[in-house]
């Protein structure tokens, strides 16, 4: 199973704005994001995505 990377957080932090955060990272990479709600892997990556779809959206 592939983990989002850290170099993922300020997307992750853009995507879903201010707050407290709890961040766990194992050997580079996230284990778990958690703001209100626990974003597990999976969607992790999803966001990830849909940010980066919606930046070429906007170029």
């Amino acid at each position: 199973m592939s983990l989002a990377k850290i170099k993922h957080i300020p997307f992750l932090i853009k995507k879903l704005g201010d707050g407290e955060y709890r961040i766990k990272i194992k050997e580079g990479k996230i284990q778990i994001f958690s703001k209100n709600k626990r974003y597990e892997n999976e969607e992790i990556k999803k966001i990830i995505e849909e940010i980066k779809e919606n930046e070429k959206d906007e170029c």
